[in-house]
């Protein structure tokens, strides 16, 4: 399905496709090729002539509003590829390879340049995911921020990348909340939300988190509660926010001891992933993050899986995250609350949960275990296969995350009795047969103590 992107484009490109009078024909939309490393976003102007499509093209690159990687032009009754058009075209492109005639004309010399990649769900009920180096600086060709603007971030967060997206708003108040998961409490809600109406913010305004996934949590969380919901954009800036909390719509704080007992679905309206942030980052939380990605990779990416056993991953940090937002996207738009196939993403956090509620870096905690530390130990126990059991230990050696951890089981076990998934006696637990596949199982409660090597 296409979606018309005026909204989502810089007011100075508007402005050219506006004085074309061709801005509601320009849209952008899913689409993939055959060799192309990701699903590019294509930009498609149907009914637009040559010379035409090539003013509104032009632009586009100059203002790098999308570095488009692939142009995909309908020619008008009369327009063809004579060669003067398609003098201009390669000028303009940059392209000196065969162009194929299709039911379209296609230029891919584009995408082996392309540095952004965009995707795009079929409606924009789940927001769009910009994924690209330096686009934090550049959020307003993506956003409307001519608005009252609540920069959330929290201490640990280089004060910087705040200020550089509220400078880019007509309105701005940067919110500023203590570092660490003790943030994500009813408390620092209350005082984030007492905020916002302090600076007067409206149905039609906007909050913007800037940091990890506990500010995006708390920011998602107020924004869906703030005049019964306003919008969300997420600007994630560590491995772990980018992979996995910044998207899907999970907002929540904790309640005493229990995480994301109080929470909501909130889609963000827009993702901003710019991996320059994490240059910032210390070299343990940039691991802690991959672990999510690991079990993206578990559970449906053998390829990802691979980077991890072979790969480089600091040079391949752009195709992990990417690959890693692709799974979680798909599943999110299939299943939002997690009454199906959503559960998949709950492997490892079943134990995970329950070591980080005992060991967990948290509150005065300060000595303890990362969040994806905990998910990486959790998910140990629920792969079936022995022999996939000794690659992934394997992969933790290679990264750096923990392969035991002693902890009181007893304590463990107690904190997993509160999980949200735990009903009427009984869990459903995800376990992994073999690489790439997953299975539900609904077992008793005690079931979890055998998983924890606990005796009956």
């Amino acid at each position: 399905m296409l979606k018309n992107i005026s909204p989502l484009i810089s007011p100075s490109l508007l402005k050219i496709l506006a004085e074309m009078g061709h801005g509601d024909e320009i849209v952008f939309s899913d689409a993939h090729f055959p060799g192309h490393t990701f699903n590019p976003t294509v930009l498609r102007a149907d009914g637009l002539g040559a010379d035409a499509l090539l003013a509104a093209v032009i632009p586009l690159f100059e203002l790098d509003a999308y570095a488009t990687p692939v142009i995909m032009m309908a020619p008008v009754p009369g327009d063809s590829l004579d060669p003067a058009v398609e003098a201009k075209y390669r000028k303009a492109l940059n392209y000196d390879g065969e162009i194929e005639q299709m039911e379209r004309y296609a230029f891919y010399e584009r995408a082996k340049k392309a540095y952004a990649v965009v995707i795009t769900g079929e409606t924009a009920k789940y927001g769009n995911i910009i994924l690209k180096k330096g686009a934090l600086e550049n959020l307003y060709q993506f956003a409307r921020l001519d608005r009252r603007v609540a920069v959330v971030t929290d201490a640990g967060v280089p004060a910087e990348y705040a200020q550089r997206v509220a400078d880019q708003c007509r309105d701005a108040k940067i919110i500023t909340v203590p570092q660490g998961e003790a943030s994500k409490s009813m408390k620092i809600l209350e005082s984030v939300l007492r905020q916002m109406l302090e600076f007067n913010m409206g149905r039609g305004d906007l909050v913007i988190a800037v940091g990890g996934g506990v500010v995006g949590d708390l920011a998602g969380f107020a924004a869906s509660i703030y005049m019964r919901g306003i919008d969300f954009i997420n600007c994630p800036t560590t491995t772990l926010s980018m992979i996995d909390s910044s998207i899907g719509g999970k907002t929540a704080v904790d309640l005493g001891e229990t995480k994301n007992i109080v929470g909501s679905f909130w889609q963000p309206k827009l993702v901003i992933v710019d991996p320059s942030t994490l240059a910032t980052l210390p070299r343990r939380q940039y691991i802690n993050g991959l672990a999510e990605s690991v079990k993206a990779s578990l559970l449906a990416d053998p390829e990802l899986f691979a980077i991890f056993e072979k790969g480089d991953i600091d040079e391949q940090i752009g195709e992990i995250i990417y690959r890693s937002l692709r799974f979680k996207k798909s599943i999110v738009e299939q299943d939002e609350t997690e009454h199906g196939m959503r559960k998949a993403l709950n492997f490892g956090h079943t134990i995970g949960h329950g070591i980080e509620a005992v060991k967990g870096v948290k509150g005065r905690r300060t000595v303890g275990l990362y969040h994806g530390e905990c998910v990486a130990l959790g998910m140990l126990p629920m792969i079936e296969s022995k022999a996939l059991q000794k690659r992934v230990r394997a992969v933790y050696r290679r990264l750096g995350l923990p392969l035991r951890t002693a902890y009181n089981k007893d304590k463990v076990y107690a904190e997993m009795l509160h999980d949200k998934k735990a009903q009427g006696g009984q869990i459903t637990v995800i376990k992994v047969p073999g690489l790439g596949c997953w299975r539900a199982e609904t077992i008793p409660v005690e079931g979890l103590r055998p998983l924890l090597g606990m005796e009956d």
